[in-house]
């Protein structure tokens, strides 16, 4: 067995059987004699739900992977050529055939997750989503990404690659300084001595005639004002909190498993020593013998 068949065991098996095949495929790769692929084997940790599903999905029906991943290309492609001078049309209907892949993609990913005992989320398919548009924009995840051994989630692109991404639309509307409004100045000086000669030959009321004022009108409660950018930066931080806790929680189990192995490995190691210990006094007991 070679690594890529191993890495292809190991994360197209069930997301709960991850760290069981893990050491049922060190344990393969030991007896074969290959014990550094049984290290690196053991140094996987178990990836998140987002990153399982894209694996599964790629190992078992790779199509609407292959179809989304194309259609990403030619997207960036499209954004490109129209930063160069080229059609927006074409990038419009390049974007649409990439919406369309995604949520075909979406239906699959949905149908793996339910298979496997996990829930088909808005939040689960948003970050398996994420994982195979990054992964896509990724020359270093790629290739993991189309064979399905993903190991980890891919970081966000970098400015080069968001820069592919952008819409020439809004970049250009962004770029274009928006014309000032002149300023009235005659006719606001013109408003304004009129509003102060009314004042001034309005007659002061007597003190007799005035009314107290009036009392206050209490304020009406304020709603609190929901912050959606507050929010959703806390949602971004839960996430990546919950990622870290997951990948914990791997690294846990790899540490687990290469413990079971060493101990299973002493325990070898004494049995060894003890059948050399009796055949050591057997032949001094021999060599007793002989010499009496």
């Amino acid at each position: 067995m070679d690594f890529s068949d191993a890495l292809r065991r190991l994360y197209g098996a069930a997301h709960h059987d991850f760290v069981s095949e893990r050491k049922a495929l060190a344990t393969t790769l030991r007896a074969e004699g290959e014990t550094a692929l049984a290290r690196r084997i053991l140094k996987r940790t178990r990836p998140p739900v987002a990153v399982w599903v894209v694996n599964q999905l790629a190992q078992k029906d790779p199509r609407p992977l292959e179809v989304a991943l194309e259609a990403i290309d030619a997207e960036r492609d499209a954004q490109l050529e129209v930063l160069a001078g080229g059609d927006a049309g074409q990038m419009a209907s390049a974007r649409a055939a990439s919406r369309g892949a995604q949520a075909a993609v979406r239906e699959a990913l949905g149908s793996i997750l339910e298979a496997g005992g996990h829930a088909a989320s808005k939040s689960n398919l948003d970050r398996a989503l994420d994982v195979l548009r990054h992964g896509a924009l990724d020359a270093d995840h790629r290739p993991d990404l189309e064979a399905g051994v993903l190991g980890e989630v891919p970081e966000a692109p970098d400015l080069d690659a968001v820069a592919k991404e952008l819409d020439p639309a809004l970049l250009r509307s962004a770029l274009q300084k928006k014309p000032q409004r002149p300023r009235r100045r005659g006719v606001d000086s013109f408003m304004a001595k009129a509003v102060r000669g009314k004042r001034a030959r309005a007659p002061e009321a007597s003190p007799q005639a005035s009314e107290p004022p009036a009392p206050p009108s209490p304020e009406p409660a304020r709603r609190p004002v929901i912050d959606a950018e507050k929010i959703a930066a806390l949602e971004t931080e839960l996430e990546q909190r919950l990622a870290e806790a997951e990948g914990k929680a791997a690294e846990v189990e790899r540490l687990t498993t290469e413990l079971d192995l060493a101990r299973e490995e002493l325990r070898r190691m004494k049995r060894r020593a003890g059948d050399l210990k009796e055949r050591l006094a057997t032949l001094r007991r021999r060599a007793k013998k002989n010499a009496t």
